[in-house]
């Protein structure tokens, strides 16, 4: 599974919890309706800011690939945990349904998010570098694929 964070570029690899394997045209477009119903599922849980249902949407052994962390994020309590420092940074954060873009096919599928959040908490580089809230409003697009 591959997705962005709301704030960069992420990569996700797992399977979701609710995987079957497409079988024709028609299980194939079935199969993407789902994984597009997942995706906006993970963006409502991080809207209502209910992480406890990360394990509901992703598989726990999934592994984001997130645009400012030198290291991969391993599991989907790893990953809730980035995105509750993400909201540290823009604690007002929301991701906008519908996705203005969004395609896939069978076992993937790629959406480009809008969110927008106030730059409020400190944000800490990989390198420990420290950059001060500016308190300006922030608009972020970001690209989101899942690969099961």
């Amino acid at each position: 599974m591959t997705l962005t964070p709301h704030h960069s570029h992420r990569t996700i690899r797992g399977t979701p919890t609710q995987r079957r394997p497409a079988r024709a045209s028609t299980d194939n477009d079935t199969r993407t309706a789902q994984l597009l119903a997942l995706m906006k599922k993970g963006d409502d849980v991080f809207n209502a800011r209910d992480f406890a249902a990360v394990n509901t949407i992703y598989n726990p052994d999934m592994v984001a690939h997130i645009t400012g962390n030198a290291q991969p994020i391993y599991g989907s309590v790893a990953h809730a945990a980035a995105m509750q420092q993400m909201l540290q940074i823009f604690p007002d954060m929301h991701v906008y349904t519908p996705y203005p873009i969004q395609l896939g096919s069978g076992d993937w599928i790629t959406v480009i998010t809008r969110a927008t959040g106030t730059f409020r908490g400190q944000m800490v580089l990989p390198n420990g570098k420290v950059i001060a809230p500016t308190g300006y409003p922030t608009l972020f697009y970001s690209d989101a694929t899942f690969d099961a």
